[in-house]
């Protein structure tokens, strides 16, 4: 998703990204472009990051999720690759899973900066409209009534 596709999508959903690319639905237009002359519009993890709570709760579920699904499949890929289970009860076992979850994790991380980004982008609207405004933005506020 290009930053351009994202500011229209984003006014729809609440007018979070164009706070954030630049206070107010006028100026929107105006960063859109700014941002696009600066890197031909490619969104990056720093891109999600920047927008907020939500791009920084979309990057973590993302990642989570790559993750925690990484390691049965791994199992799963070597069973269909070599036709047995690895047993983890013994050394032998737990070596051949880190040496195939190391392998699984290189090609993860050569391609980290894609499925990070495809998935958190596109969940970034999503979770603030369903996490941070219902829940965060509110605990934040309270928090922030507590220091004054």
């Amino acid at each position: 998703m290009t930053l351009q596709r994202a500011a229209p999508l984003a006014m729809a959903e609440g007018n979070f990204f164009s706070k954030i690319l630049g206070g107010d639905s006028n100026n929107a237009d105006a960063s859109v472009a700014v941002a696009k002359e600066e890197d031909d519009g490619k969104m990056t993890i720093e891109k999600v990051a920047s927008f907020g709570i939500a791009g920084v709760l979309s990057i973590a579920v993302a990642e989570s999720v790559f993750w925690i699904l990484s390691f049965p499949t791994s199992e799963l890929l070597y069973f269909f690759s070599t036709g047995e289970w690895i047993d983890l009860l013994t050394q032998e076992g737990q070596v051949k899973f880190l040496a195939f979850s190391a392998g699984w994790g290189a090609l993860g991380g050569a391609i980290a900066q894609y499925r990070t980004v495809l998935t958190a982008a596109a969940m970034t609207p999503w979770m603030d409209r369903v996490v941070v405004k219902p829940y965060v933005q509110p605990a934040l506020d309270r928090f922030r009534s507590k220091e004054e």
